[in-house]
């Protein structure tokens, strides 16, 4: 019990430090527009001056589907309790032979 106590006091918190600072969403999407362009500028054999290789500068590559399952995590006003929400959810019903009385 004390464990699940700490659990969602970590989330409520975490969520509570999000909220009160809404501009990582957009803080997110702006950094993945540009690592995008750029992975357009090097893949793009017609820039004048820019390079093939798939380096980026020493920029951290991300691929397209972890950039928009981050991009929906930060979306949700408490990300973090509805991503423990949905996996509590999915265990129990995975699990049916639980007791859940207690």
């Amino acid at each position: 019990t004390k464990q699940l106590a700490e659990i969602l006091d970590f989330s409520l918190k975490f969520d509570d430090l999000k909220m009160n600072n809404p501009s990582i969403h957009n803080d997110f999407s702006y950094y993945w527009r540009t690592m995008s362009r750029k992975r357009l500028e090097c893949n793009d054999p017609h820039s004048a001056g820019v390079s093939s290789s798939p380096s980026l500068d020493g920029e951290v590559d991300m691929r397209d589907d972890v950039a928009n399952r981050m991009s929906l995590f930060y979306a949700h006003p408490t990300s973090l309790l509805n991503a423990l929400s949905t996996t509590t959810k999915k265990f129990v019903e995975m699990n049916v032979d639980l007791p859940l009385e207690n």
